[in-house]
């Protein structure tokens, strides 16, 4: 197989197995044209994030968080998930990251250590990443389209336990956003010349 530019090259970095053999070959996203390559991405990304030997999200590997992103960022797009509707998930997040970057209290600054001082502050934000479910549960109700990144979305929340893990979150959201976005910026592009 050759590399095309443009094209994601997968690898096992995780050493998580690959859904199939020929994953990177049957689905290179075609970042020119309409990019359903993947029709597996929600399940092969929940199937990572949910797996056994995944024990917290900031074990799932930038590498692979990455190459999962971009499939899902165009698949997302190709079934008309409108970016308002991600964009209102990631304002949450970042609602919860400013109160994570919030001045430490009394409390904390007591803390025996470093690891001590780190579990109060995500006791901050705690309950509030666990209600996101609530969210992303209500706009999977108000738009079919987003059912799919909710599905995602919903494993991963399961997988934050630390204020590490919820850094590996923000970052698969803003993954997932960016791609969206190229996804959609190319389908403009492609539509104007057409």
């Amino acid at each position: 197989m050759t590399n095309q530019p443009n094209r994601p090259k997968l690898s096992n970095s995780s050493n998580m197995p690959l859904q199939s053999n020929n994953y990177a070959s049957n689905h290179q996203p075609n970042t020119s044209k309409s990019a359903a390559f993947n029709p597996n991405i929600e399940k092969e990304m929940k199937d990572t994030i949910s797996s056994n030997e995944l024990l917290s999200l900031k074990e799932y590997s930038i590498k692979k968080l990455v190459e999962q992103a971009k499939y899902f960022g165009y698949y997302l797009k190709d079934n008309k998930l409108e970016t308002n509707q991600i964009r209102k998930f990631l304002d949450a997040i970042n609602q919860l990251k400013s109160r994570l970057a919030q001045e430490d209290n009394d409390e904390i600054k007591k803390a025996k250590d470093e690891k001590e001082k780190e579990k109060l502050r995500f006791a901050r934000i705690q309950d509030d990443i666990i209600f996101l479910q609530v969210k992303l549960t209500w706009s999977a109700a108000r738009q079919k389209a987003a059912q799919p990144f909710c599905n995602v979305m919903s494993e991963a929340i399961n997988k934050v336990h630390s204020t590490e893990d919820f850094s590996r979150l923000v970052q698969l959201i803003e993954a997932i956003i960016a791609y969206h976005k190229e996804a959609e910026n190319n389908k403009t592009t492609t539509h104007n010349r057409g």
